[in-house]
């Protein structure tokens, strides 16, 4: 049965692929739209089922750029919902595991946001405000804590919410069989000081940060190998 459900999924994929922006007719996109329905309702399928059949799940890593988990992390969180991938940390190292597609993105992300981390910090510092101040770790701390509140706001999945739960549900299913021995530990909620000053000024900065994926851009040209 199940060779047989394969083939009616890639038969399905094939009728979905036949729109008028591929080249059919009104008419033909009509019929195979019919056609899928029928499929679909036959055997008690969705769509979503029938699209994530086909994606393979891959676990990949970012490296930290440093040997502590940052009170920033949290973003890495954001990104794992954003992309629908599931991160996870293991100092020095942030992982994503997910459908291959979802995971590229995830790194990708990830290095932006450690780049971002780098270039605005290194430019706060050279600020008057910064070079004014006499607890300027504290201030370099709120503005980082600043960046990431904002990228959290900024990575917020649209509309989506069935397929979305569809496909983490798919990821968690795959994770738990290819490592049934890893476990999860949710950090606690810690309230922090900050320097609202510095704070705010992250999160300005936050707003500057590109998150785009560049067009036929590689998603391997921002990764930074951890020190041998």
């Amino acid at each position: 049965m199940s060779n047989e459900l394969n083939k009616i999924k890639a038969k399905i994929r094939a009728l979905t692929s036949k729109t008028t922006e591929n080249g059919c007719t009104e008419a033909e996109a009509i019929t195979a739209m019919q056609k899928v329905g029928e499929l679909l309702e036959v055997y008690n399928l969705n769509l979503t089922d029938v699209q994530l059949s086909e994606e393979i799940c891959i676990e990949d890593k970012v490296f930290l750029r440093r040997r502590t988990i940052p009170r920033w992390a949290h973003v890495f969180a954001s990104i794992g919902a954003f992309t629908q991938t599931k991160p996870w940390t293991n100092r020095p190292y942030i992982y994503f595991f997910g459908f291959e597609p979802d995971v590229q993105m995830a790194v990708y992300l990830s290095n932006v946001v450690l780049n971002a981390m780098e270039t605005e910090t290194a430019a706060f510092k050279r600020t008057e405000a910064y070079l004014s101040l006499t607890r300027r770790r504290f201030a370099t701390n709120s503005f980082k804590l600043g960046l990431a509140r904002r990228l959290d706001e900024r990575l917020v999945r649209p509309a989506g919410k069935g397929i979305v739960l569809h496909k983490m549900a798919a990821v968690e299913t795959e994770l738990r069989n290819q490592q049934p021995d890893l476990r999860f530990r949710s950090r606690p909620n810690q309230r922090v000081r900050i320097n609202r000053d510095a704070y705010n000024a992250g999160q300005e900065a936050g707003d500057r940060v590109n998150l785009n994926r560049p067009v036929g851009g590689s998603v391997g040209v921002l990764t930074t190998s951890p020190p041998s």
